[in-house]
C-alpha cells in the first residue's frame, strides 16, 4: 500500500492557521469565564458558610449527593432527559425541546 502525499498550498496554511488563531481566541475566552464562574462560586461559599455557619464538610456531601442524581460518582453533574408530555420520547437536556415533535420543557429549574 503506497502512501500519497499532497502538497498544501499557501492560501490552505493561511487558512489552517486562522482557524488555529480562532480556536486559541476561544479556548481563552472558555477559560477565562472558567476562572470568573470558580470565583463567583467560591464566593457564594464563602457567603454561605458564614451566614448559616456551615463548614466544608457540607458542602462536600452535597456534592457527593447532586453528582449521584445521574447515578454514578463522576465528578460531573449530568442532567437526565425528560421524558416529552406530547409523544413520549426523551427530551434535549441541552435545549429543553423534544427530539421528536419539537415540544417544548415546561419544566422550571435554572439547571
Amino acid at each position: 500500500m503506497a502512501i500519497v502525499f499532497r502538497s498544501i498550498s499557501r492560501e490552505e496554511i493561511k487558512d489552517a492557521n486562522a482557524k488555529l488563531v480562532r480556536a486559541n481566541d476561544k479556548i481563552g475566552e472558555l477559560q477565562d469565564q472558567v476562572d470568573r464562574l470558580l470565583l463567583i462560586t467560591e464566593s457564594m461559599w464563602f457567603v454561605l458558610k458564614d451566614k448559616l455557619q456551615l463548614d466544608d464538610a457540607v458542602l462536600m456531601d452535597m456534592m457527593k449527593r447532586v453528582d449521584m442524581q445521574d447515578g454514578k460518582v463522576d465528578g460531573k453533574a449530568t442532567a437526565k432527559a425528560q421524558m416529552c408530555p406530547n409523544c413520549n420520547h426523551p427530551m434535549s437536556t441541552r435545549t429543553g425541546r423534544c427530539f421528536y415533535c419539537g415540544t417544548q420543557s415546561t419544566k422550571a429549574s435554572p439547571f
